[in-house]
């Protein structure tokens, strides 16, 4: 993979001046004005002119075409069409270097999306017990999630290693680090891995903490009593960031595809906070994202999170972004930040694994593990939900409850 660069970063206080700069221009409409009629000299008398006079002229004023405002938002505008840009070269390189690349990646379903993906470490700090991949649509600003079940078989692994052991989603990682990661998830969905990152169990609290002042608003969609995480009601609640841990990681009450949901709407309430604080205007927008970029720094430097892509990428983009406002007036013409929004989530569905020894564990339906073909013969059930989801064919948001239990609407 082409390492790219990494520019040099703005510090806060030049990025909150440069932001501060932002303001709106007005256009000004520009008129011609007809001129007064022009009458003919009068004939000099006795010597009649033999030419006739000419009649009154009036000059036609032009008609400028009046200038469309760009309504798009600074994130449509400036972000997207860059990350998508470095997420459509990365797709490129990868097929250049991986001939079935194509085939377990689905080119139409990628087409005009950013997929961005969470992994999360467990307790032990090994597994990645939490595999969510969110599929943002840049032309609607719409983000759709998948969580990918950590209890999964994955042939992928045994092939890797070269042995008839089964093993499940979350131990992709620690058996073939971040390539083999990407290769399951992209053979489980046909959704590109453009921009992963793997982060371990404290980082919500971190994020909580640093980003939200250690509270966040959030729907607890059922109520939750957990042996070992604790008791949380049903309903709207603002939890701290080792109280969200805890919701996040509960799964003994019920199961860990509870636990999935939950997650995801752990997720979307940390995106519509950030969605508030932008809305705050330019130097609230411009404080936060300040924040984030120097949090998301600092865990990287602490080794705390691994990508897939150097996080260059991200900060020349908003640099970029911020020196574009600061030095060119159009830019504000931009309407809004733009932050998008989640409008659905989904887990796409297993059956017991009867192929594996334990059969506790699951693979998608009728799939065959043993197949040689396994885009076309294991994981096909999955990846015609994960297309019926994204291209919004499945009904339902998946998000109910948090109209029906916490009376949450966006």
């Amino acid at each position: 993979m082409t390492k790219i660069e990494k520019p040099t970063s703005l510090s806060r206080r030049d990025f909150i001046r440069a932001t501060g700069l932002i303001s709106a221009s007005a256009l000004l409409a520009a008129c011609n004005y007809p001129q007064r009629d022009v009458s003919p000299l009068p004939t000099l008398e006795p010597s009649p002119s033999p030419f006739s006079p000419l009649p009154p002229t009036q000059e036609v004023p032009t008609v400028e075409p009046s200038a469309t405002p760009d309504t798009r938002s600074y994130f449509e505008k400036y972000v997207y069409p860059a990350l998508y840009e470095v997420a459509d070269r990365r797709r490129e390189e990868k097929a250049e270097a991986d001939p079935d690349y194509w085939q377990r990646v689905d080119r139409e379903l990628n087409e005009g999306r950013i997929n961005f993906i969470i992994l999360g470490k467990g307790s032990e700090r090994v597994l990645t017990d939490s595999m969510q991949m969110m599929s943002l649509d840049i032309e609607t600003n719409e983000i759709r999630i998948v969580a990918v079940p950590r209890g999964v078989s994955v042939p992928e692994v045994s092939r890797y290693l070269g042995n008839n052991r089964v093993y499940m989603a979350n131990q992709a990682h620690i058996n073939g680090g971040m390539p083999l990661m990407e290769k399951v998830l992209e053979d489980a969905t046909g959704l590109s891995c453009d921009f992963v990152v793997l982060v371990d169990m404290e980082f919500l609290i971190r994020a909580v903490e640093n980003l939200y002042d250690n509270q966040l608003e959030v729907c607890v969609p059922w109520e939750i009593d957990d042996l070992n995480m604790g008791y949380f009601r049903a309903g709207l609640q603002t939890l701290n960031g080792e109280e969200l841990l805890r919701l996040s990681r509960a799964r003994y009450y019920a199961n860990y595809v509870h636990r999935d949901i939950v997650q995801q709407y752990v997720l979307k309430a940390m995106l519509r906070r950030a969605r508030q604080e932008f809305a705050q205007g330019a130097l609230a927008a411009a404080g936060f994202l300040g924040k984030g970029l120097l949090f998301f720094q600092r865990e990287q430097s602490a080794e705390n999170i691994q990508t897939n892509f150097d996080s260059g990428v991200f900060i020349d983009i908003f640099g970029q972004l911020v020196r574009q406002l600061a030095t060119n007036g159009t830019g504000g013409e931009a309407s809004g930040f733009g932050m998008p929004s989640f409008a659905a989530r989904y887990e796409f569905t297993t059956e017991n694994n009867w192929f594996a020894p334990d059969t506790t564990r699951r693979r998608p339906p009728g799939g065959d593990p043993l197949a040689e073909d396994l885009v076309s013969d294991y994981w096909f059930a999955s990846r015609a939900e994960v297309r019926d989801f994204i291209t919004g064919n499945i009904s339902g948001t998946g998000f109910e409850a948090e109209s029906e239990v916490c009376g949450v609407t966006e």
